[in-house]
């Protein structure tokens, strides 16, 4: 039987006190990268109690077959998938069982094991303070999309793939631009597979409160965490008017704010790097961002050329002889969703695919 129990709930003192039977309580922690979500079902059969809070779960095990003391684990969740476990128990040896049982099963494993999810934190702008959720989400290899982006793109996109940590004297903006439907997207999925060693991900849900507002972005930046050795990576999609030429005008102090975290005091010694994708094209960006020296990486995103877009249609079984190259989204909606054609004017579709 399992009950939910509120955060403060008497019988909280209670199962502590449960917990401590031999009248002495250990307490063991260990801190994990978090690679799976949280049930109940994560602790099999021996599951007593289960007390959610916001940001922490309790749980109460029974005693095993073999006569194990009860222990109290308490599970705290940090942001970018970040686990603090720490057991309370009647004898050290449980403790440090427990705890490594947990960390082996909750902590991050090998590739081979662990596979393609990578834990994102979505962040959105909240009172008194931001908030952030976690998700699991399927990314994709560079080696398996690369194929997608045009020459010069895919050799900007190769170098910033595999890098191993940026060095501390570098920028902190990364600046991706171009047409909708050129995969901006999909190389963010790539790019959060590529450095999930290194680097958590932190989407931001509401980019103009981010910037717009001193409060969360400080929050944000200097946010408490773990391991301090792991890099941010703060994800803000299709902001383009914030860094227009006339940004200043129509969304005040958002860009200044922006340039003083990345590259003025703020950002100093702060393991964190902004990843901003716009469709709009280089020249009506404002100059203060796109000046030299700014950027820690600035990729445009082109379509392919016609040759390239030839290619990468013959390999997936469609023939289209065009005058100019294509986007990804057309590409694949040629490739997919039209049947086969075979002319010499330029085609092309409405839409667009991101």
């Amino acid at each position: 039987m399992r009950i939910i129990l509120e955060e403060h709930s008497p019988l909280r003192v209670e199962l502590e006190a449960a917990a401590a039977e031999a009248g002495t309580i250990y307490r063991v922690q260990r801190d994990v990268g978090l690679s799976v979500e949280l049930t109940p079902e994560s602790f099999d059969d021996r599951v007593l109690f289960w007390i959610e809070n916001t940001y922490s779960t309790e749980v109460l095990l029974a005693r095993g077959a073999a006569g194990d003391p009860t222990a109290l684990v308490r599970l705290d969740r940090a942001s970018a998938g970040h686990l603090s476990i720490e057991v309370a128990a009647p004898e050290l040896k449980v403790g440090r069982e427990l705890a490594e049982e947990f960390a082996t099963k909750f902590g991050r494993k090998r590739e081979k094991e662990d596979g393609l999810r990578v834990c994102v934190s979505f962040w959105r702008d909240s009172s008194p303070h931001p908030e952030s959720t976690d998700r699991f989400l399927d990314a994709v290899r560079w080696k398996d999309v690369s194929a997608n982006y045009s020459a010069t793109t895919g050799r900007n996109l190769d170098r910033l793939m595999a890098l191993s940590r940026p060095e501390l004297e570098e920028g902190r903006l990364l600046l991706w631009h171009g047409k909708p439907g050129t995969g901006k997207t999909y190389a963010l999925r790539a790019l959060a597979h590529e450095w999930k060693q290194w680097c958590d991900i932190h989407y931001i849900t509401d980019p103009e409160a981010l910037l717009g507002r001193a409060g969360y972005l400080l929050h944000l930046i200097v946010h408490e965490r773990r391991d301090e050795t792991r890099w941010r990576l703060l994800i803000m999609e299709d902001t383009g008017e914030l860094l227009s030429i006339d940004a200043r005008q129509n969304v005040g102090q958002a860009l200044s704010r922006l340039l003083n975290t990345t590259e003025g005091l703020l950002g100093q010694g702060l393991r964190v790097l902004f990843l901003i994708t716009t469709n709009e094209e280089l020249g009506k960006l404002n100059p203060a961002v796109t000046r030299p020296g700014r950027c820690f990486s600035q990729i445009e995103f082109a379509p392919l050329t016609r040759d390239e877009s030839k290619k990468w249609l013959l390999a997936r079984g469609a023939e289209i002889d065009s005058d100019s190259g294509f986007t990804l989204a057309e590409l694949y909606s040629l490739a997919f969703g039209q049947p086969r054609i075979s002319s010499t004017r330029s085609v092309g579709f409405a839409g667009s695919r991101d």
